[in-house]
C-alpha cells in the first residue's frame, strides 16, 4: 500500500498564501513567512490532537536494567495515549503490563527492590511519575530484557521548508487558512471551516478503503479484542499475584 506524500512546509505556505490572495506577495517576499509558518504549525498541532491519524501509530522499545525501576520517559511516543505496553522475555514472547500502581503494591515493590538479596522479577506495572518512567516490580533484565510501548507518536511540526507533516494536506491547508483569515480579519472563515469539516468527514469515510494517512476509526480496547490479519484476538486480563508477596515477608 503506497503512502500518500504530504506537502512540504514550503508547498503548504504557498498554497495557504494563494487561498488568502497573498500568493504573489509570499512568492516575492519573505516578510509574511514567519506568520504563515506559525499558523501552519498551529494547524498541524490542532489536527494531530483532534483527530486519530492512523499514520501516527508507533511503538518504542525500552531496554531494561537489572533491578532498576527508574527510566527516561521516551520522547517519541505520547505516554498519555498508550494503547498497549508489554514486557518481552528473552525468547521474544510478550506479556501484557498494566499502567498504574496501587499504594500497597508500591510498598511491596519498593521493599523488594531495596532488598539486595531479592532477585529481579517479571515487570507487571508501569507509570510516569515526576517526569520519570517507573517499572514495577524491579526487573530481572536477563529473563525480561525490554518493554514495548505501542501508541500514538509525538510528531514534530514542520520547521524547515523541506519538512513534511504526514497528515492530510488539504485538511492542513484548510485549517491554517481558517485561523489566518481570523488573524487578518478576512471574510469567509466560517465557510472555510464548513468545507474543512466536510473534508474531514470524507476522510473518515475513506478509511474503509484502506488508506493510511487519514483519520482512523475508534480503536477498541485490547481486552475487548483487536484484529490482526482479519482474525479477532482476545486476551485474558493479567494481574500480579500480590497475595504471594505475603508469604515472602514483603508486606
Amino acid at each position: 500500500m503506497a503512502l500518500s506524500v504530504s506537502p512540504t512546509l514550503a508547498e503548504l505556505r504557498l498554497s495557504v498564501a494563494i487561498r488568502l490572495n497573498m500568493g504573489a506577495q509570499v512568492s516575492t517576499s519573505t516578510s509574511q513567512h514567519a506568520v504563515l509558518d506559525e499558523y501552519i504549525r498551529q494547524a498541524f498541532n490542532l489536527l494531530v490532537r483532534d483527530a486519530y491519524w492512523v499514520i501516527l501509530q508507533t511503538s518504542v522499545e525500552i531496554e531494561l536494567l537489572d533491578k532498576i525501576i527508574d527510566y527516561d520517559v521516551p520522547d517519541n511516543i505520547d505516554v498519555g495515549d498508550i494503547q498497549e505496553t508489554t514486557v518481552q522475555n528473552k525468547n521474544g514472547i510478550e506479556f501484557p503490563m498494566h499502567s498504574g500502581v496501587n499504594s500497597y503494591e508500591r510498598n511491596i515493590f519498593n521493599a523488594r527492590a531495596e532488598d539486595p538479596d531479592a532477585p529481579g522479577q517479571m515487570p507487571l506495572r508501569w507509570l510516569v511519575e515526576d517526569k520519570r518512567l517507573k517499572i514495577y516490580p524491579a526487573p530481572d533484565a536477563e529473563q525480561y530484557p525490554r518493554i514495548i510501548m505501542r501508541g500514538r507518536a509525538l510528531p514534530r511540526a514542520p520547521y524547515k521548508d523541506s519538512d513534511r507533516s504526514f497528515i492530510d494536506g488539504e485538511a492542513h491547508i484548510a485549517q491554517a487558512v481558517v485561523s489566518l483569515k481570523r488573524h487578518y480579519n478576512m471574510t469567509g472563515a466560517d465557510n472555510d471551516e464548513r468545507i474543512l469539516a466536510r473534508h474531514l468527514i470524507n476522510i473518515r469515510a475513506a478509511q474503509s478503503d484502506g488508506e493510511i494517512t487519514q483519520i482512523g476509526p475508534e480503536r477498541s480496547h485490547r481486552f475487548d479484542g483487536g484484529l490482526t490479519n482479519d482474525r479477532a484476538l482476545f486476551y485474558p486480563d493479567f494481574d500480579p499475584d500480590v497475595a504471594s508477596f505475603y508469604d515472602q515477608g514483603y508486606l
